[in-house]
């Protein structure tokens, strides 16, 4: 088999990473999905690694043991590499909620998240507001810092 470019591994380890993503959202085993879909755990193991390539067919049989569509297992970075925690957390979270099949219970748990994101961003507004501000320079009033005069010895005696 010939060696995958860096994009073509960056992309393949992202496919991988989002099909365990989807499992453990799950809470599948590697061992239920290979039987969902026909393989060993071993070869289930290496999709999510990104050590195979993952054919478009077997993508579709992965998806549907996964309730979800092929293209929300494929790369949506267009190759900008691996997927960040804060993305793993957020597309966990968006799975749970599009399982759910109760439309009440999801219009609650959207209510309730974006009443915490508003909560949030007003006391971040609050910080930044109690932090002291300095001035721009231009409204600055900044006495003028003068080089001190050298006097002479005799100018010294003469003060005195």
């Amino acid at each position: 088999m010939p060696k995958l470019d860096n994009l073509e591994e960056a992309v393949e380890a992202e496919i991988g990473e989002r099909i365990r993503n989807r499992r453990a959202v799950l809470g599948m085993s590697q061992a239920e999905l290979a039987d969902r879909i026909g393989m060993s755990f071993q070869q289930v193991q290496k999709y999510e690694r990104g050590a195979n390539r993952i054919a478009s067919s077997i993508l579709v049989r992965v998806a549907d043991a996964l309730d979800c569509a092929p293209g929300d297992l494929l790369s949506s970075h267009k190759g900008k590499g691996r997927v960040s925690a804060s993305d793993r957390e957020i597309d966990g979270i968006a799975s749970r909620l599009k399982m759910l099949k109760s439309a009440p219970v999801r219009k609650k748990i959207l209510a309730a998240i974006a009443a915490m994101l508003t909560d949030a961003e007003t006391a971040m507004k609050g910080a930044k507001s109690a932090a002291p501000r300095i001035a721009p320079a231009a409204k600055r009033k900044s006495k003028a810092k003068t080089a001190p005069v050298k006097t002479s010895a005799r100018k010294r005696k003469q003060a005195r």
